[in-house]
C-alpha cells in the first residue's frame, strides 16, 4: 500500500436508499427495503480495490446522497423501556416511525447498519486499504447533518475495522487513519477545473428544502424549544403517506413517476388506493403545521447560519461568490402550507370542472338551437314525440360521453412531481459555466445521464440509482441487476456499470433522448 501514489480517482454512486435490511427480531426483510444488493456492492469494492493496485492509484468513493433512506425506517424502540435521551414515543410515531431529532435519527441508523453488515463490513475493508469514501447528504438522509449521527456511524465503522483488521502493534494506527479517510460533506464537492458533485434535491421544489445547509425546525409542540429537522414537502409525503401505500404495494418505490404509479393503483387497485387515502391522509396534513415555525426571529437566525455556513465553504473552495452564486440556483420548497397544497393538487381538478360545465351549457344552448329547428317544421305528433325523446336521450348520452372525456383520470400530473432529468440538466449547465468545472455530477431523479453541455467541454453526469425501476411513461422496466457508477480516472469521465455476473465494469448504454415534436 505504502508504495501507491497518493493520488485519488473517483467513483461516484448515488441514491443506494438503505433501509432496515434484514430484521433481527423476524430474519425476514423490511418491507420498506429498496436495496438487496449487499453482495454485489461488496464484489464491486474488492474489483475497485484490484483495479487500484494494478494502477497504483487510489479511490475516493462519493456516495453522492441518499445512502441511507431515513424516512423508509419505521421501526420504534419498545415504547416502555426508550432508549436513554430518546423523545417520547407518541401514537403518531408508533403508526409512522420515529421523527427527524439527532437521538432519533441515531436510533434508526443504528437499525439500518445492523440490516446491512455486509454492505458496511466491505466499506471498512475498503477504507482499510487505504482509499477515501466521503457522504454528501441528500433529501433522504439529510439526518448526517446531526453530529450525533455522524459520531455514532464512525463508531460503528470503527466496530467493522476491528474485526477486519488483525491486532499488533499497528493495529490502533491503521484504524484510526482509515476512520480519517471517512469524510462528511454537507452541501457539494468541487474540484477546482475538474468536478462539481451535489445532490440535486434543491433543484427541485418537492424536495428542495430551506436551509439545506442549517435544516433545522424549532418544534412548535416542545416546551423546550427542541430541535428536529425542517423537512421538505416530499419527504412528509413519504414519511405520513407514500409508505402506507407500499406497506401494500412493495413495488411503489421503483416508478419514477408517482403520478403514474397512483394512475395504476386507481385502475387496478381502486378500493385499496381509497382506504389508504382515507386512513392516512389526515396525518400528512397534521405535519404540514410544522411550518408554522417558519416565522419569527429564530427562523431568522436559522437562515442567516445557513447563509454563513455557505460563505464558510465558498471561503474553503477559494470561491466565495460563485458559491453564493450556485446557491442562488436552488429551488424554493414547494407547498409551504396546507393551502397552498390544496390549491396545486385542486388546480387541474377545478380546471376540468369548470370546462366539463362549460362544455355542457354550450352543448345545451347548441342542442336547444338545432331541437328547435328540426322540431319547428310542420310534422305530425307522432313524428315529433318520437324525435323528441330522440334528442332528449342523445344529448344525455352525448353529454355523459363529454363528461367522461374531460373528467377521466390522467397517466400524468398529480400534486407530487418527480424532478425531470432536462430540469437538472439545466441547472448543471450554469453550475459548469459559473465554476468552469469540466464535469458536474448529481444524482436524485434515479434517471442516469450523460449530456454533452452546449458550447463548452463539459459534460453532465447522473449517477441513477440501484434500485429496482419502473417508467410507466415511456414503457420502461430497467433490469433489477442494474448498478451504475460515474469514474474519473485521470481526470476522464465515464459512466459504467457493474456487472455481478462477470465481476466487471462494462459501458453503461444510455438511450438518445427523446425527439422534439
Amino acid at each position: 500500500m505504502t508504495n501507491r501514489k497518493a493520488r485519488f480517482n473517483y467513483v461516484i454512486l448515488s441514491d443506494l436508499h438503505l433501509s432496515e435490511g434484514k430484521k433481527r427480531a423476524t430474519g425476514r426483510i423490511s418491507r420498506f427495503e429498496g436495496f438487496l444488493f449487499d453482495r454485489p456492492f461488496e464484489r464491486l469494492l474488492l474489483h475497485l480495490q484490484q483495479r487500484a493496485e494494478q494502477r497504483g492509484h487510489l479511490w475516493t468513493l462519493v456516495f453522492n446522497g441518499d445512502l441511507i433512506d431515513f424516512l423508509r425506517v419505521t421501526s420504534i424502540p419498545d415504547p416502555n423501556h426508550p432508549p436513554k435521551g430518546l423523545p417520547h414515543i407518541t401514537p403518531t410515531k408508533q403508526k409512522y416511525g420515529l421523527g427527524s431529532s439527532a437521538a432519533e435519527s441515531k436510533w434508526q441508523l443504528e437499525r439500518v447498519v445492523e440490516g446491512h453488515p455486509v454492505f458496511f463490513r466491505a466499506l471498512a475493508r475498503f477504507l482499510l486499504g487505504g482509499h477515501r469514501v466521503v457522504i454528501l447528504k441528500g433529501n433522504h438522509d439529510v439526518n448526517w447533518f446531526w453530529p450525533e449521527v455522524r459520531y455514532r456511524f464512525m463508531e460503528m465503522m470503527e466496530t467493522f475495522l476491528r474485526e477486519i483488521d488483525p491486532p499488533d502493534r499497528k493495529t490502533e494506527q491503521r484504524i484510526a487513519r482509515a476512520l480519517d479517510r471517512l469524510l462528511f460533506r454537507s452541501w457539494s464537492i468541487y474540484v477546482k477545473k475538474l468536478l462539481y458533485i451535489e445532490h440535486g434535491n434543491q433543484y427541485d421544489p418537492t424536495n428542495a428544502f430551506l436551509n439545506f445547509m442549517y435544516p433545522v425546525l424549532i418544534d412548535p409542540e416542545s416546551p423546550v424549544g427542541r430541535f428536529e429537522l425542517d423537512l421538505p414537502f416530499g419527504s412528509f409525503f413519504i414519511r405520513y403517506f407514500f409508505n402506507m401505500i407500499q406497506l401494500r404495494f412493495p413495488t411503489a418505490p421503483h416508478y419514477r413517476n408517482v403520478s403514474s404509479f397512483f394512475y395504476t393503483i386507481r385502475t387496478k387497485h381502486l378500493y385499496a388506493f381509497w382506504h389508504v387515502v382515507r386512513h392516512y391522509f389526515p396525518y400528512f396534513f397534521r405535519t404540514l403545521k410544522k411550518v408554522q415555525a417558519r416565522r419569527g426571529p429564530r427562523h431568522r437566525e436559522i437562515r442567516e447560519k445557513n447563509l454563513q455556513l455557505i460563505r464558510k465553504i465558498g471561503e474553503e473552495y477559494g470561491e466565495k461568490r460563485t458559491i453564493e452564486a450556485v446557491a442562488r440556483l436552488q429551488e424554493a420548497p414547494a407547498y409551504e402550507n396546507k393551502v397552498a397544497f390544496l390549491m396545486t393538487i385542486l388546480k387541474k381538478p377545478a380546471r376540468k370542472f369548470i370546462a366539463a360545465v362549460g362544455g355542457l351549457v354550450l352543448l345545451s344552448l347548441f342542442w336547444n338551437i338545432l331541437t328547435e329547428w328540426i322540431l319547428g317544421a310542420g310534422r305530425n305528433l307522432v313524428l315529433k314525440t318520437t324525435l323528441s325523446v330522440i334528442f332528449d336521450y342523445g344529448f344525455i348520452v352525448i353529454g355523459l360521453a363529454w363528461l367522461f372525456l374531460v373528467l377521466r383520470p390522467a397517466e400524468k400530473g398529480g400534486a407530487y412531481k418527480d424532478v425531470e432529468p432536462r430540469e437538472l440538466r439545466k441547472k448543471a449547465a450554469q453550475i459548469a459555466e459559473m465554476l468552469d468545472v469540466r464535469y458536474v455530477a448529481f444524482g436524485h431523479s434515479h434517471v442516469e445521464d450523460t449530456w454533452k453541455i452546449p458550447g463548452r467541454d463539459s459534460w453532465y453526469f447522473n449517477t441513477g440509482t440501484w434500485t429496482p425501476f419502473i417508467d410507466e411513461d415511456r414503457r420502461l422496466v430497467r433490469p433489477e441487476i442494474h448498478f451504475p457508477a460515474l469514474l474519473i480516472e485521470d481526470g476522464l469521465a465515464r459512466m459504467a456499470r457493474w456487472n455481478n455476473e462477470v465481476g466487471e465494469l462494462e459501458e453503461l448504454p444510455i438511450l438518445e433522448d427523446e425527439p422534439t415534436d
